[in-house]
């Protein structure tokens, strides 16, 4: 098994069809075949279930498509920074984080260091903090954002808290009876159907201010990524537990944010693996940040 196969590879799960691929490769469609029935002689399992239409995978072919983004795009970074000059900096900095203001911070220096280094490139993969500890625990990922301390793990990763305080509160209906209070109490909650993160559902500081296991709520439906609960909020399911400002409400919404009292805020923390050594690129960004943060 090489890179090579592992392109052929991606390009056949993508495009649901042989011919397609070896197009878009440049190859005869016996080689590729030949190349997938060494690789599926190889690894003992069977990858596509080939229909009359279009090619699909299987279980085992799904796992593989995954783990074959994840070593390519390694590959192409190692190959960059390798291939970079001593005293140039470039390569790609990935950062995984969920749907959050805290983007338009790093944005703002993304954009410095760019500026610095412009052969700089950047990937920001949107999931939830499950998604984030898996991609940096395999490598995928430089970077990670967290906004509970509580999820970091100081063993395994070291951070830096970044300069953004955001409060959680309640995305309300007009036909919620939250609707017309001025703040969300534990009880106010637990009279209301609701739509929450899996992430709230762990958090350890929304638990303590709940002051009663996350049971005694009336959750209609969990989400991992804001923007689409909110669909879910419009179409009157329920209301949304979220953080201020994490969807772009429609222009003529009439959905209300309203904060939880006790108040409850969360901080962003950037977070990297701790036993791995950064790239030059990656490392160019932490001292970036912590000579910023030293500023303020």
């Amino acid at each position: 098994m090489d890179i090579r196969v592992l392109r052929y590879f991606i390009a056949v799960a993508e495009t649901k069809s042989v011919t397609a691929a070896a197009e878009a490769l440049h190859i005869t469609q016996p080689t590729l075949s030949r190349q997938f029935k060494e690789l599926e002689d190889e690894l003992g399992k069977k990858l596509f279930d080939r229909g009359s239409r279009r090619i699909t995978l299987t279980d085992a072919g799904e796992l593989f498509y995954r783990r074959a983004l994840m070593i390519l795009e390694l590959f192409n970074n190692t190959k960059a920074e390798i291939s970079a000059e001593n005293d140039e900096v470039s390569g790609t900095i990935s950062i995984a984080m969920g749907e959050s203001p805290v983007l338009n911070f790093l944005a703002h220096n993304l954009t410095e260091l760019k500026q610095k280094y412009p052969k700089l490139k950047f990937n920001i993969v949107s999931c939830n903090d499950d998604t984030v500890r898996y991609l940096l625990k395999n490598e995928v990922c430089d970077f990670g954002v967290m906004i509970s301390a509580s999820e970091i793990g100081l063993n395994e990763y070291s951070y830096l808290t970044l300069p953004l305080k955001n409060s959680w509160g309640v995305l309300v209906r007009p036909e919620s009876p939250l609707y017309d209070k001025e703040c969300v109490t534990p009880d106010d909650l637990k009279k209301v159907p609701l739509l929450f993160s899996t992430q709230s559902l762990r958090n350890e500081e929304f638990r303590s201010w709940l002051n009663a296991p996350t049971s005694k709520l009336n959750i209609v439906c969990t989400y991992n990524l804001p923007q689409n609960a909110y669909m879910l909020a419009e179409a009157n399911l329920a209301d949304m537990v979220c953080l201020k400002d994490c969807v772009n409400l429609k222009q003529n919404s009439h959905m209300k944010f309203i904060p939880l009292k006790p108040a409850l805020e969360a901080s962003g923390f950037l977070v990297w693996k701790e036993q791995r050594t950064p790239s030059k690129a990656a490392a160019k960004f932490i001292e970036h940040l912590r000579r910023v943060l030293n500023k303020e």
